[in-house]
């Protein structure tokens, strides 16, 4: 085996285990610490956090991955993420079907 295949197949193994810890801190910082708490890394910065509209309290992990899923339908036409523009509480399409509102602490 020559030097050349052997450092593709390194670079290689080196992409896959890079892009399996990006996607495993994705679910980690999304969907659970996100779903316990009501805030990602991110909403913590800048103090807002995801709540449910009929409890108040965070969506939970499974409800919140779910919520990650609806995005999809925010990005037809990127309408459902402008949305939130002139919606008087600032929900997103995945939002409203998830009942959930993001809200300042």
């Amino acid at each position: 085996m020559s030097f050349g295949k052997i450092a593709d197949a390194l670079g290689a193994l080196i992409a896959v285990v890079g892009y399996l810890g990006i996607l495993a801190f994705v679910i980690w910082n999304q969907i659970i610490v996100q779903g316990n708490t009501g805030q990602s890394i991110g909403k913590k910065q800048i103090g807002i956090k995801l709540i449910s509209e009929q409890t108040g309290q965070p969506l939970g992990p499974l409800m919140n991955f779910v919520r990650q899923i609806a995005h999809v339908l925010d990005s037809i036409c990127m309408i459902g993420y402008l949305w939130p523009l002139w919606d008087p509480k600032k929900q997103t399409f995945a939002d409203k079907i998830m009942t959930s509102i993001v809200i300042k602490l």
